[in-house]
């Protein structure tokens, strides 16, 4: 998601979390009432959908990556697959003495609802907010005497619309969904992945780029935390990412819900909340290995750089990609799906979309011309379906939203991409093009591995809390296919993404009067993601063999005389050597 009006505005927290649930029922549910339009006009910019979250529990981990250069988001290459699977892994057994609680001690949410660093909070910020919504339509009930009214008044900015019933189907009015429940931490698993250098001549060692997965020297760092040292609360959530948090978790619900309709809420809760839970153990790898663990709580809104839902599995392979010091990566903004035919869309035949019923007719027409645009300018070719089809697809749905402007999960998801769109930001078809190129594979651009030698990133205006914007993860995953670098990518982020006092963040090193104005346009698609995606779709028969193969053919090695000979048999789409014998 672009997020083009700055970092979120944060807001007083007070308290620690709500007291235990309650699951009897004393008059309709309350619905979930999605977050309205943010005031100050619209912005630009898309964010990225959520597939369903898997639960790995604290087993060992599925087998290694039959593909060596991938090996990193998606672990073994598998992508969530039906959340029926997924439930059996909770045991609701004891789930009646977790909610066995009244809302007769409210009134511990008085004085520490939600305060401090996140991984203190006792519940999840939207079983906190189901709770509130329950008593502001039951003012009456003996239940809710004694919530405090700042509790109220942190979910009162977004809460006069409801969340969306996917599928047309109604979760908010289940009996026993009010009830609060804690769910622990998941265990972070070793995930065990091969040498992608395994094969590749000796002498390609030196042109492996050196990673950077969110260390940080004394200087950047300095910069940096100088915003905490200003006397603003590093360690406390924004309001804001609160309320963002929850809408996500009510969204997921209402997704998981649409696809099994015969679970228990209780259950779609821990699967949605394992998996938000997972992504903020990513961000928090981050900060530990930029050394700020104690001092700054990073933005616990359920998203990876503000707008990318990730699946439990990819969060703990970037976990294990942080923490293992040994490995070295380059960054990549297509994902790397050579070979990985649970990720990758088939190229010879067009990828099937439906719309939800949350989607009117406007809505509808901006998205298929979105999918024209995409159409007319690559071989990609997508399919309507009127109802929701059985396979692999994208699935449009609407969800109004001040929070961001659209979600989508990157690469194929089974059974099926959903892609979130609010409407309420400028370009809505820019942001369409934004989110489906993201379920095609493409990431945002400034998370390249040549990045830094493009834009400057300008530590002194970054929001510690939003570090993750910037810091360098799971380059296994991605690669540019040889593309040069563009500023006017319809995936690059504006200039001041993630910033603590409005200033740029990022600033263009060549050309700046130019190319400054370019970053985060969301007008169309440009020549360069044009470039990526052919080869990426357009190009059957015709194979990178490495994740390496795109920085390879950037670095000049696809005519140089000593490695000539293996960038021709394994980096042909990179080195344009496609078609030619």
């Amino acid at each position: 998601m672009d997020y083009d009006n700055g970092p979120p505005r944060r807001g007083p927290h007070r308290g620690r979390g709500p007291p235990r649930g309650f699951d009897d029922y004393d008059g309709p549910r309350p619905g979930w009432d999605g977050p309205p339009r943010r005031g100050g006009g619209p912005r630009r910019g898309g964010f990225d959908g959520p597939p369903r979250p898997e639960f790995d529990g604290p087993g060992p981990g599925g087998p290694p990556n039959p593909l060596g250069a991938l090996g990193g988001l998606f672990g073994g290459g598998q992508q969530p697959g039906l959340l029926t699977g997924l439930l059996g892994n909770f045991n609701l057994g004891g789930l009646g003495q977790n909610l066995d609680m009244l809302l007769s001690g409210v009134t511990e949410l008085a004085a520490n609802a939600l305060d401090g660093p996140s991984n203190q909070w006792k519940y999840p910020p939207h079983q906190v907010r189901r709770l509130v919504r329950f008593c502001s339509k039951q003012p009456q009930n003996k239940k809710c005497q004694g919530i405090p009214p700042k509790l109220k008044k942190r979910f009162q900015k977004h809460n006069d619309k409801p969340p969306p019933n996917i599928g047309g189907l109604n979760m908010w009015e289940k009996k026993g969904f009010t009830g609060l429940k804690q769910i622990k931490r998941p265990p972070i698993r070793k995930v065990n992945r091969p040498n992608i250098m395994a094969n590749v001549p000796s002498n390609f060692n030196k042109f492996v780029p050196k990673p950077t997965l969110g260390e940080l020297d004394m200087a950047r760092k300095s910069k940096m935390m100088a915003w905490c040292s200003s006397g603003k609360a590093c360690n406390e959530q924004p309001d804001d990412a609160i309320e963002k948090r929850a809408s996500i978790a009510d969204g997921l619900l209402a997704f998981q819900y649409f696809l099994t309709p015969q679970s228990k809420v209780e259950q779609l809760d821990e699967v949605v909340e394992t998996n938000l839970m997972r992504t903020m153990q990513v961000k928090e790898a981050l900060i530990k290995s930029a050394g700020l663990t104690g001092k700054v709580d990073p933005i616990n809104d359920g998203t990876f750089q503000h707008d990318v839902l990730l699946t439990e599995e990819q969060a703990t392979s970037m976990i294990n990609n942080i923490n293992d010091n040994n490995l070295r990566r380059v960054k990549r903004s297509a994902l790397f799906l050579e070979g990985v035919p649970t990720s990758k869309w088939p190229n010879n035949a067009p990828i099937p979309y439906a719309f939800d019923t949350t989607m009117t007719e406007p809505d509808k027409q901006v998205i298929k011309q979105a999918i024209q645009e995409i159409e007319s300018k690559t071989c990609v070719r997508f399919k309507f379906s009127p109802t929701k089809p059985n396979g692999a697809h994208l699935y449009y749905i609407k969800y109004a939203s001040g929070t961001f402007c659209g979600l989508s999960y990157i690469g194929r998801i089974l059974p099926a991409n959903p892609i979130y769109l609010s409407f309420a930001c400028a370009n809505s078809k820019g942001v369409a093009v934004h989110e489906t190129l993201h379920a095609l594979g493409l990431n945002h651009e400034q998370l390249r591995g040549d990045r830094n030698d493009f834009i400057t990133v300008n530590y002194e205006n970054i929001n510690p809390q939003q570090y993750d914007f910037f810091a360098v993860v799971d380059s296994k995953q991605f690669t540019s296919y040889g593309v040069e670098y563009d500023y006017g990518s319809i995936m690059h982020y504006e200039g001041s993404i993630a910033s603590s006092n409005g200033k740029q963040t990022m600033t263009a090193k060549i050309n700046p009067a130019a190319n400054q104005p370019k970053m985060g346009q969301r007008n169309g698609m440009s020549s360069k993601d044009v470039e990526v995606i052919q080869k990426m779709f357009c190009m059957p028969g015709c194979d990178d063999k490495n994740i390496y193969c795109g920085h390879w053919s950037l670095k000049k090695l696809c005519g140089s005389a000593s490695e000539s000979n293996y960038m021709t048999g394994n980096c042909q789409k990179s080195c344009n050597f496609c078609g030619v014998h």
